[in-house]
């Protein structure tokens, strides 16, 4: 169905409100979690997976909140879901700096925080590289029919009309 009218204007007014709730969390998170990153690095990193746990299954959730009558639900749980989500790249970004300059810090002599981390992100090039390599042969275990009966078929669309 294509966006015209009134559903465009829905769909902006959606991503604004989204982006709002992502960006106001993340100015004020950067704020209050700055200063204790480096000392309580491995909690903060915790924190990151509870709050994109958290995002991620208020996402999934959010397309069944429409059927009840509250105005606004599944809005308020995608909204909650985009703070989730930012709060999350704050605390998972400053504690894997933080993370990166302890071990880059030798005991004696210098360290290299940029060979750490390229090293680090071949590391993850390779893992991605082994993991389309490992799909690609694998052989299609789950038919497409069975994650076609899975959704909902109840006619309703994934976006806010």
């Amino acid at each position: 169905m294509p966006l015209v009218g009134s559903r465009v204007r829905k769909y902006h007014l959606f991503h604004r409100i989204l982006f709002l709730n992502s960006s106001i969390p993340a100015i004020f998170g950067a704020y209050a979690f700055g200063p204790s990153l480096v000392p309580e690095a491995k909690t903060y990193r915790f924190l990151a997976d509870v709050l994109n746990d958290a995002a991620i299954i208020l996402d999934t959730l959010s397309p069944s909140l429409s059927r009840y009558p509250i105005p606004g639900l599944r809005l308020a749980a995608l909204c909650l879901s985009s703070s989730c989500r930012a709060l999350c790249g704050i605390a998972a970004g400053g504690s894997k700096a933080a993370i990166t300059l302890h071990f880059a810090t030798p005991v004696s002599g210098v360290g290299d925080v940029g060979d750490l981390n390229a090293k680090d992100s071949s590391k993850e090039t390779v893992l991605a590289l082994l993991g389309m390599l490992v799909r690609t042969f694998q052989p299609q275990t789950i038919p497409f029919q069975a994650i076609h009966d899975l959704l909902p078929s109840s006619g309703r669309s994934w976006f806010p009309t």
